[in-house]
């Protein structure tokens, strides 16, 4: 029935007489066209008996489609017509052809798994990563990357994410022990309500005008020590905006002309990972240097094709915003980076002959490096994400990886080179796993050789002899990790056929998930070896170590496993989780990842 006071007036929070349309109220105010009188609508709570009662239904709907159509995920079932559905079921005469096409059944059924598992490439994604009043970011406990908090959700606030990404493997584990849907919400609904609880965050306005927050303003500020901070550990890994004429800029007191809006946004940007590299995550002063960064870095910066500006874009959207947890603004910003590193001609190689002067061959080193970490970043963004990068290398006449080793060979131009190479080849197994996700053995021998011989011929890049925190150990460290993240997820999907198919898969499958399962062994025992604390590679560290931890108990629910193997892969999680709590200082967005494995 309806209500007896019309929603103006209910809005008002006013007395309604409840006799017309307009009612008296509404008239008074001048707001007739408002007067409406809407459904009364009851508010329905479910029980916990309700509740059962659903997950009995749906457990039993649930063994009822695996008897009918056994290894077909219910998204996939979801496309076919009746009449392919009862196709499926009917008892047809098997013939010798049928019994030679036997042995080719089972790749596409793999992969109609595997896409099963994947975002819904129908649906409409709408997401908000916003920083505004009405969607403040809480805590620091928010992690979108990892896709947790998105994983049963069917209404809006995700993205799309492939088979590479966290809500894959956890749509895998809810698969196989429909039990661990329930344990999943809990902790998710936890979460969230820690969340709530949880005071708000001063965040600034992403590119806007307003005033920084008095809570983000560091107490100290020393920008000579953050911009030291800056080069000695975050640039190592992207040797991109060259020392000696940012610190001649910065001793000079910057840049009055044109380029003064660039310089501040990029200088601001240096500071802010300064700030982080040498203080823990319950400091916020980061937040202050780069709201004095979006001052100048307005929708308006893309038509300032300056390369300070470029760089602090690709800073902002490569990094900064990944380490806020917002990848879709940080994918967005990064791409509109890419058009304008394209419009500024950085993809194309400067021939030898035009480099006559010292000057020239600076400006051409400069900009190479600027594209190739670029690259490196966007190509990185998109590992765990299940989405491929916006360029891949080999066009003809596009700046090769071969320019970066022109001149001296220092520790960033050995970082860079090695960063460089890596991500071709990572970039190839993304585009190959955006394509189809379970990758032709042949293909993926191929990739997994690649990655060998360029961790053997950089070799000397990760020695175990360098200093805990010296200039190449932060990089060395990273891209130690993200090789050993590449060659997982690389053969994850036959790990995710095998528990879906309950290892009834061939035996080359199966040793492609027994390699998985070794690399993410292999991850956690270096992580545990090498890990200092350091914001920056805690926050690097706990992302890397909590894909290898999602193996692991993938593995760990498998009906195949010895008790000898459960045993060890138990103790390897109990050393991550020991690993995570000390980690927990210096990064606390892995504590809904945490929560989740425990």
């Amino acid at each position: 029935r309806k209500t007896r006071s019309c929603a103006e007036c209910r809005r008002r929070r006013i007395r309604c007489d409840g006799e017309q349309i307009p009612c008296a109220q509404c008239v008074y105010y001048q707001v007739p066209e408002r007067c409406h009188y809407p459904q009364r609508q009851y508010r329905r709570v479910t029980t916990v008996k309700a509740y059962e009662n659903l997950s009995d239904a749906y457990n039993t709907v649930h063994r009822i489609l695996q008897r009918l159509f056994p290894g077909l995920g219910i998204q996939y079932l979801d496309t076919l017509s009746r009449e392919e559905l009862i196709s499926l079921i009917s008892p047809q005469p098997i013939t010798e052809s049928a019994q030679a096409e036997a042995g080719q059944i089972s790749e596409p059924a793999a992969t109609e798994i595997l896409l099963s598992f994947e975002g819904s490439r129908t649906r409409e994604f709408i997401w908000d990563e916003r920083f505004d009043d009405g969607n403040q970011q809480r805590g620091a406990g928010i992690d979108d990357v990892n896709g947790i908090t998105a994983l049963f959700d069917t209404d809006s606030g995700r993205s799309y994410l492939g088979i590479s990404s966290v809500p894959a493997i956890l749509h895998v584990m809810a698969y196989t022990s429909p039990h661990l849907s329930y344990a999943i919400q809990t902790t998710k609904m936890a979460a969230n309500q820690d969340l709530t609880n949880a005071p708000l965050l001063d965040l600034p306005l992403l590119f806007s005008q307003g005033s920084c927050p008095p809570s983000c303003r560091p107490q100290v500020t020393n920008e000579t020590a953050l911009i030291d901070a800056y080069f000695q550990f975050l640039h190592p890994v992207l040797p991109m905006v060259d020392e000696a004429d940012f610190r001649q800029c910065y001793t000079h007191g910057g840049r009055t002309d044109l380029a003064r809006g660039p310089w501040l946004a990029l200088l601001n940007m240096v500071l802010a990972f300064g700030y982080i590299s040498c203080n823990d995550d319950r400091k916020a002063g980061h937040l202050y240097f780069s709201h004095r960064a979006l001052e100048h870095m307005g929708v308006s910066c893309f038509g300032v094709g300056h390369l300070y500006m470029l760089q602090a874009l690709i800073l902002f959207g490569g990094w900064y915003l990944h380490f806020l947890n917002k990848p879709n603004m940080a994918n967005a910003v990064l791409g509109a980076a890419h058009r304008m590193a394209l419009a500024m001609g950085l993809h194309r190689e400067t021939p030898l002959d035009r480099m006559t002067s010292a000057n020239n061959q600076w400006m051409a080193g400069v900009r190479t490096r600027t594209w190739w970490c670029l690259f490196c970043l966007d190509t990185w963004s998109g590992t765990t994400l299940g989405r491929p990068p916006c360029h891949v290398p080999g066009t003809a006449g596009l700046n090769e990886a071969s320019a970066l080793r022109r001149g001296f060979l220092n520790y960033g131009a050995i970082s860079m080179n090695a960063s460089v190479t890596f991500s071709i080849i990572a970039a190839r197994i993304q585009g190959h796993i955006a394509k189809t996700p379970l990758i032709p053995p042949a293909t993926l021998k191929q990739f997994d050789n690649e990655l060998l011989n360029w961790h053997e011929n950089h070799r000397l890049v990760f020695r175990g002899d360098c200093e805990p925190n010296g200039d190449i150990s932060l990089a060395a460290l990273l891209i130690e990790y993200r090789y050993l993240n590449t060659r997982m997820l690389l053969h994850r999907p036959s790990l995710l056929v095998q528990c879906v198919k309950a290892g009834n898969v061939d035996s080359e499958m199966t040793s492609f998930a027994n390699t998985c399962c070794c690399v993410a062994k292999k991850t956690v025992d270096t992580i545990a070896k090498t890990w200092y604390p350091n914001q920056l590679l805690s926050w690097k560290a706990s992302w890397f170590l909590f894909q290898a931890c999602l193996v692991l108990l993938l593995r760990l629910l498998s009906t195949s496993i010895s008790p000898f193997e459960a045993k060890e892969l138990e103790d390897y999680i109990t050393r991550s989780m020991d690993l995570f709590t000390k980690m927990y200082p210096w990064r606390t967005a892995l504590k809904q990842g945490q929560d989740l494995i425990q």
